[in-house]
């Protein structure tokens, strides 16, 4: 049973904001919101950009900055 439905819960898990980042593990790792079924549908032929690499790195950059501060900020608040 449990098997059946573990996909599921590891997708909500990775897709659910933590407590202490305020961010999900997989937009930390990714820099975006998994794909649900629903952005899986034929778009037609809609024009698609995506963001330079250097502009990419930049982003992640900062992203894991914030996400050390509220790393450490939520730890000396714990202490």
């Amino acid at each position: 049973m449990w098997d059946q439905v573990l996909a599921q819960a590891e997708f909500a898990y990775n897709d659910s904001p933590n407590h202490s980042t305020g961010f999900s593990p997989f937009q930390i790792l990714y820099g975006m919101h998994p794909h649900r079924v629903h952005e899986l549908r034929d778009l037609g032929l809609q024009e698609r950009w995506s963001v330079d690499r250097e502009d990419f790195a930049n982003i992640m950059q900062d992203l894991h900055k914030h996400v050390k501060m509220k790393i450490r900020d939520s730890g000396i608040k714990y202490k």
